[in-house]
């Protein structure tokens, strides 16, 4: 796992997946957050549980969004085109 991340597998082999953006008041979802989930879920699914619950650590909320500056000065479409393919295959 990374810093963002952490969990456990609980008695009933419930996975309890934590996110917690390290250096940030809010979860943001930017291309290194997604890579970490990404491995993290990969992680996790070695383990077999039997299901998984996601939450956040964060008083304020799951995740509050996009990080727009990550992307705000992209100016291939293409590209921006695939990160969101590849957000939607994460989750």
């Amino acid at each position: 796992m990374t810093p963002d991340f952490h969990g456990h597998l609980d008695a009933h082999r419930l996975y309890w997946l934590h996110i917690d953006q390290v250096d940030s008041p809010v979860n943001l979802l930017s291309e290194g957050l997604l890579e970490a989930f990404d491995e993290a879920l990969v992680q996790i699914a070695q383990r077999h549980p039997r299901g998984l619950i996601i939450c956040s650590d964060k008083p304020t909320g799951f995740i509050a969004g996009a990080d727009v500056k990550a992307f705000g000065g992209e100016t291939d479409s293409r590209r921006t085109r695939d990160q969101i393919r590849r957000a939607h295959r994460v989750f």
